[in-house]
C-alpha cells in the first residue's frame, strides 16, 4: 500500500519535552515541525485561536495559531496514564520562528527526527482498509437508518467505558455542551448520547451515536 504523507514538513520529537503555555495554561511539547506542534496536558482544551509560549536558549518566544483537535489519550510518557494530547496548527508567519527552534534543538541533541510516523500512518490505513473490508451493516431500532458494525462496536466500547468512569462522562458530556452552546434542544434531546458523541471527537452522527445505545439496550 502506497502512502502519502500530506505533512509538507518534517516532525520531530522533542526530548526532554519542552515546557510551554498554550494562553495561561501549562502544557508540554512532545513532538514539533514547521506547520504546528503535539501538546499534552492535564486539562481540557477547546479548539479556536491561541498563542503558544515557550522559553528557547535564547529568549522566549510566541507562535499564534490555532488548537485544531484535542482527545483524551494515554501519555506518551506512560500509556497506563490517561492525559489530554491536542493539535496546534501555527499561522503560516510564525513558521520560520518554528524551523529555526528545531534546527537549534537538533544541533544540541534535544530533537530527534520521528522517523516512524509514516509507519504509523501506513499502519492505521491498513487497519481501516481492513476494517472497511469486513464491514457489514446491521439496522438500527428504527429499522430504516443504518449503522456499519465496526462503528457500531466503537461507539458501544465508548459507552461502557464512559458509564464505568461517572467523572470522564461528565467532562466529555460538559464539552459536549459547549459544542451545542446554540442548540440547546438538540442537547435536551441527545443527552444520552453527547458524552460519547463528543468523546468520539463527532466521528459519528449524534442521531447515530444515540441510536446505536438506545438499540443495545433492546
Amino acid at each position: 500500500m502506497q502512502i502519502h504523507d500530506s505533512r509538507r514538513s518534517e516532525r520531530y520529537i522533542a526530548d526532554p519535552p519542552l515546557r510551554a503555555r498554550l494562553g495561561r495554561e501549562a502544557v508540554t511539547i512532545r513532538d514539533l515541525g514547521e506547520e504546528g506542534v503535539q501538546l499534552e496536558h492535564e486539562i481540557p482544551l477547546t479548539t479556536g485561536r491561541s498563542t503558544l509560549t515557550f522559553a528557547s536558549e535564547r529568549d522566549e518566544v510566541e507562535m499564534s495559531g490555532r488548537v485544531i483537535w484535542s482527545r483524551l489519550l494515554p501519555s506518551a510518557s506512560d500509556p497506563a496514564q490517561y492525559r489530554y494530547r491536542s493539535g496546534f496548527r501555527v499561522d503560516e508567519p510564525d513558521r520560520g520562528s518554528v524551523s529555526r527552534i528545531v534546527s537549534r534543538l537538533v544541533g544540541s541533541g534535544r530533537a530527534r527526527r520521528d522517523s516512524e510516523s509514516l509507519e504509523r500512518k501506513r499502519h492505521a490505513l491498513e487497519e481501516r482498509a481492513a476494517a472497511a473490508e469486513s464491514e457489514r451493516f446491521v439496522r438500527a431500532a428504527s429499522g430504516t437508518a443504518r449503522t456499519p458494525a465496526a462503528g457500531t462496536r466503537r461507539i458501544l466500547d465508548a459507552f461502557h467505558a464512559l458509564e464505568r468512569d461517572p467523572v470522564m462522562r461528565a467532562h466529555w458530556e460538559a464539552l459536549g455542551a459547549a459544542s451545542l452552546v446554540r442548540d440547546p434542544q438538540r442537547f435536551e434531546r441527545y443527552r444520552e448520547a453527547v458524552a460519547v458523541w463528543e468523546y468520539l471527537d463527532h466521528e459519528f452522527g449524534l442521531d447515530a451515536v444515540a441510536r446505536v445505545i438506545r438499540t443495545s439496550r433492546l
